[in-house]
């Protein structure tokens, strides 16, 4: 059987197409990828991608609408070079924040809303600068503690071998934990073990053991709930995802019917996925 023009065509083209996509894809994952880098002042500095706008005030070159870029974070101050169009292989010249204040206590989960424009995952934080303008900067998690860290003024720390592969932290760390409701407060069972309430004292049991590893419910990720009743759970997930949310959180929830659980008078239990950040290597980890 002869190969009509049109299947020639297809063979030549298809070598190319795929070569083309995967020199893009790895082009972008190097532009967005985050690494050490050296500042204009001749320090070290971090460099990453990052998302703006103007929450207070005014700035010359954000808005209120979110811009990404390629931010190089020194202490104490950003270069931000926007994205033409938000297209990566394009940067526009850089311009310089300069930070007054940085809102450690007011970091929050991005969350679901701005999936659209990044990971929900990433960290928003608030900088006044020093020109009286308040800027949101959109972090990936993995570069939160060093950008906090060097938006307040302090420095990268330098390596310990000059040549030597860097060891990068922090980094994060992932913990499941699985949580079961205590018995009520009030020691009785009576209209107060229904399955909100035992759905509540899982993630009551979920934070005390978070907490022993440094995390809280608000680095929670994934919730999987384990139940005999998974009718009665649907209905309460909203109510147990509005807590996660006001906690910090945006993880995604699940929910898996089985015939019995550990504990044979409780309806349900909670395996929690979470992750930290680690400032530094756990004990006998080398730097």
């Amino acid at each position: 059987m002869e190969w009509t023009s049109v299947g020639v065509e297809l063979l030549w083209r298809l070598p190319l197409t795929v070569g083309a996509a995967l020199l893009t894809s790895m082009a972008t994952a190097h532009l967005v990828r985050s690494r050490r880098t050296g500042s204009p002042d001749g320090g070290a500095a971090w460099s990453f991608e990052c998302w703006a706008r103007v929450v207070g005030g005014e700035h010359p070159q954000l808005s209120r609408r979110w811009r990404v870029g390629r931010a190089i974070v020194s202490p104490g101050r950003v270069a931000l070079g926007l994205y033409w169009k938000g297209l990566r292989l394009r940067t526009l010249p850089a311009f310089v924040v300069d930070v007054d204040a940085v809102d450690r206590d007011g970091v929050q989960r991005a969350g679901w809303l701005t999936s659209l424009r990044f990971d929900a995952r990433c960290r928003l934080v608030t900088v006044s600068t020093t020109a009286g303008a308040g800027v949101q900067l959109a972090v990936p998690a993995g570069d939160l503690a060093v950008v906090l860290d060097l938006l307040e003024g302090r420095h990268l720390p330098a390596t310990e071998e000059p040549g030597a592969p860097e060891r990068q932290w922090p980094f994060p760390r992932t913990v499941t934990v699985t949580c079961r409701p205590a018995a009520p407060a009030n020691g009785s069972d009576d209209g107060d073990d229904g399955v909100p309430s035992q759905l509540h004292r899982c993630l009551d049991d979920a934070r005390r053991q978070l907490s022993a590893e440094g995390m809280s419910l608000a680095d929670v990720e994934h919730l999987q709930i384990r139940t005999t009743d998974a009718h009665a759970v649907s209905v309460s997930v909203r109510e147990l995802a509005s807590r996660l949310r006001d906690a910090g959180a945006a993880p995604s929830i699940s929910v898996l019917g089985v015939p019995r659980l550990a504990v044979p008078d409780r309806v349900v239990e909670v395996e929690a996925t979470a992750t930290a950040l680690l400032d530094r290597p756990p004990a006998g980890e080398p730097r």
